[in-house]
Formats: C-alpha cells, sequence, structure tokens
C-alpha cells in the first residue's frame, strides 16, 4: 500500500494563444512511499520503502475542485471515524464480556 509522503507544487503562467494572456496554473507533486522488496544472499527478504512521483498541472478552476473533492474525502472520513468508534465500543464491551467468562 503506498503512503502519502508529501505534497509540492510549483508556480507558472501558460499562455492562452487564442487571446495571448497569461495564466496562472500550479503543478502539484505528490511523493508517495511505496514499498520495495529485495532479497540478500541468504535469501532473507528485506523491505525498503520507495518514493514515487505523480505530477499534474491544473489551473485555479482546477484546486477549487481538487479541494472540494478533498473536503467531501473529509466529511465522509469522519462520518467513518465515528462509526468505527461505536463499532470500537462494542468490540471492547464483548472482549470485557468474553474475559469476565474466563
Amino acid at each position: 500500500m503506498s503512503h502519502l509522503a508529501s505534497v509540492r507544487s510549483n508556480l507558472n503562467f501558460t499562455v492562452n494563444y487564442e487571446n495571448g494572456h497569461l495564466v496562472p496554473v500550479v503543478e502539484v507533486i505528490l511523493l508517495v512511499q511505496k514499498p520495495t522488496y529485495t532479497q540478500n544472499k541468504k535469501g532473507d527478504v528485506l523491505k525498503n520503502v520507495g518514493l514515487q512521483e505523480l505530477r499534474f498541472e491544473t489551473s485555479l478552476n482546477g484546486v477549487n475542485v481538487l479541494i472540494g473533492e478533498l473536503q467531501a474525502m473529509l466529511a465522509n472520513l469522519n462520518n467513518y471515524e465515528q462509526l468505527a468508534a461505536s463499532i470500537n465500543h462494542v468490540i471492547k464491551g464483548k472482549k470485557e464480556f468474553d474475559d469476565k467468562q474466563l
């Protein structure tokens, strides 16, 4: 499973050739950690961490869309956190009940 390690950006301009105007753009760079595996001479499997990047360029409108999507994900994740807390309470109660039965 990959994990987000860092978010970087580069600001720039591009030219709209239809009207000759400069348009601000941002290059978004997502650095993700991804496990890599190697094997030594003994045959042991060794786990390392490598970085991969995903780059994309977008406009102000694209950043606003991305922020909207991230806010929707955050709202859903907050709902899942509340659900997890409820389920964890039930699991804890079941474990305590089982422990008393022993």
